[in-house]
């Protein structure tokens, strides 16, 4: 793991190949998130307001008060402090006439003396205030996570793994030294106290485990050129600086959990990009051998060409996934030129959007029943149609388990057969008369790796068309 100079938490899921270009650009494969299981904890403490002295100085004053007359070598050895650290304590309490020093040794003074009362050994200078809150750790790095209401999909969302029971089952000690850690982190505002900056952790008396919930962890997904080799994680639109590095058993379960996404190149991966070019064979043609589609060649090229639609440009290679920013702008863009040509040509209304879903982690991310919405929100406005009638078809391979974020967000979902669909690696949105976005999910350069998402996006009619004939074979 590393960090780089902004302050990014970088994981590394393998070495980079050394002998590949240092220039090549740092491409977004990928977007998801996941689930990081918290804890609530009802902890009583004190807040103490700064008075006229330091902390440093009322413990001074104790000692004083235990063993007056004290050499300040003595003092300097007790506390662990330099010369210009004891310089420091000893004027702060002799200017406030609580302590005086003479031959290198030093005393209380009488009002030092008033301010133990009832013969107490605590000085009463501080004012000491109880309070009672509940504070959200999370359960890896027992650092502080506020609390964030969940819907259905959410709670859906695949969840991280504790790796250490251990550490969970010890979490009520660790809280207590976290929350003194990250005690100005945490800022506690309450009406009518002292504001923060004048006031500190004076100590923590009790720790109670209380409700557990989740957070979600944003996860971008990058890598260098685009490749498979070189995939990393990138955590900074969830935490950055040292907030990360306070967490970093959190990074590690990232790590561990993108290192279980890795998958194998498949035999059928060759179909599926075969099918990529029966849509398009006039936009893929150069990359078109006889002993297959030039998958490598394409990558490169794709990870060169990346550039938005336009008019004169309606098919354009798609590396990420879509649920990545840049690729969802893409795709509402694509939805913006095929909605104009289709009002120009006279189109009949779309009645259907079809998602043909591949394996693994797709949608695992909030941007999944965002983009279906923002789908279904354009083309019933464009074509001022409600927004009911507009259907969605979620198609899975046979063998795949429907999840409950695919049950929920399409009107149905249907299974293909191994026969019809030997490829459980391609994803296809069509949406007929308007836009098509065909991908294959492989490793790129690697026989075993992270899959990245590799295709086109296009409103090219005569593309769309073709994706017509690709569906009816599934249906």
């Amino acid at each position: 793991m590393s960090i780089s100079n902004k302050g990014r938490k970088i994981i590394s899921l393998a070495k980079r190949d050394d002998a590949e270009a240092i220039d090549e650009p740092i491409v977004t494969i990928d977007f998801f998130e996941i689930l990081l299981p918290c804890r609530k904890f009802k902890i009583g403490y004190k807040v103490a307001e700064r008075g006229a002295v330091s902390v440093t100085t009322e413990f001074l004053l104790r000692l004083l008060y235990s063993v007056d007359g004290m050499d300040e070598i003595a003092i300097a050895q007790f506390f662990g402090f330099d010369a210009r650290e004891l310089a420091f304590v000893l004027e702060e309490v002799t200017i406030w006439d609580y302590a005086v020093s003479r031959d290198g040794r030093v005393w209380l003074t009488e009002m030092g003396r008033r301010l133990f009362r009832n013969g107490e050994t605590t000085p009463h200078i501080l004012s000491v205030e109880k309070r009672i809150d509940l504070v959200g750790f999370d359960l890896l790095s027992l650092c502080p996570q506020d609390f964030e209401p969940m819907n259905r999909f959410d709670l859906s969302l695949p969840e991280l793994t504790i790796p250490d029971a251990a550490l969970a089952a010890s979490a009520v000690k660790r809280v207590q030294s976290s929350f003194h850690t990250h005690f100005p982190e945490i800022g506690f505002r309450r009406k009518g106290s002292v504001s923060e900056t004048q006031q500190y952790l004076y100590s923590v008396d009790s720790v109670t485990p209380d409700q557990k919930f989740y957070s979600v962890v944003p996860i971008t997904v990058v890598a260098k050129g685009g490749r498979s080799s070189s995939a990393e994680v990138d955590l900074s639109k969830w935490r950055s600086g040292h907030e990360l590095e306070d967490r970093e058993t959190i990074a590690s379960a990232v790590s561990l959990y993108l290192g279980g996404l890795k998958r194998a190149k498949s035999m059928h991966d060759n179909w599926a990009f075969d099918q990529l070019t029966k849509l398009a064979p006039d936009f893929l043609g150069n990359f078109i051998r006889q002993d297959g589609f030039a998958i490598d060649r394409y990558h490169k090229s794709a990870v060169a060409r990346v550039g938005d639609l336009r008019t004169d440009r309606p098919t354009i290679p798609l590396i990420g996934s879509l649920f990545t920013p840049s690729n969802n702008e893409k795709l509402r863009l694509a939805l913006h030129y095929g909605l104009s040509q289709a009002a120009s040509s006279n189109t009949p209304l779309v009645e259907c959007i079809h998602w043909l879903i591949p394996s693994g982690h797709w949608g695992h991310t909030r941007a999944m029943p965002a983009t279906l919405s923002a789908l279904k929100r354009a083309i019933s406005k464009d074509q001022s149609l409600e927004i009911s009638d507009l259907k969605t078809i979620a198609w899975r391979p046979a063998k795949e388990k429907y999840s409950r974020l695919v049950n929920d967000n399409f009107n149905d979902v249907r299974s293909i057969n191994e026969i019809t669909l030997p490829s459980s690696n391609l994803e296809v949105l069509w949406i007929p008369g308007l836009l098509v976005a065909a991908i294959v999910h492989s490793p790129i350069k690697s026989m075993f790796a992270l899959p990245v998402p590799l295709g086109i996006l296009s409103f090219d009619q005569a593309v769309v068309e073709r994706a017509a004939h690709l569906f009816p074979q599934i249906i």
